[in-house]
């Protein structure tokens, strides 16, 4: 609501563009973060920029218990569920990063032409 109504009559600055743009995106995606959806949903139009990490949070809460019932069964079987979610998730990782040919890290340093 603050992004809304109240940020557009106080915006003045360099970033008077982005913030009426998210300001938009809020009148017309508020629900998206109402539902913690906004790092799924419309992306590019998130409401407030910042708001996909509360999103991503919320998801990984309500999906650990389906990772951490092995371990009230079996600690074994728990330890042998979480290394094979481990390797599947490094795995997946290193897939997606040379097959759209990604850097290594978010931080650019240089030419990113050795990985082509």
């Amino acid at each position: 609501m603050f992004y809304t109504v109240v940020i557009p009559h106080l915006n003045t600055g360099p970033h008077e563009i982005f913030i009426m743009d998210e300001s938009e995106n809020c009148q017309k995606n508020w629900w998206t973060n109402l539902l913690y959806t906004s790092n799924l949903v419309r992306t590019r139009e998130q409401c407030i920029s910042l708001s996909w990490y509360l999103s991503n949070d919320m998801q990984m809460y309500v999906i650990s218990p389906i990772f951490l019932v092995p371990f009230i069964f079996s600690p074994v079987g728990g330890l042998i569920v979480l290394v094979v979610i481990s390797i599947v998730s490094i795995a997946l990782t290193y897939y997606t990063m040379f097959e759209f040919n990604l850097p290594g890290t978010a931080i650019r340093v240089g030419s990113v032409c050795y990985l082509s």
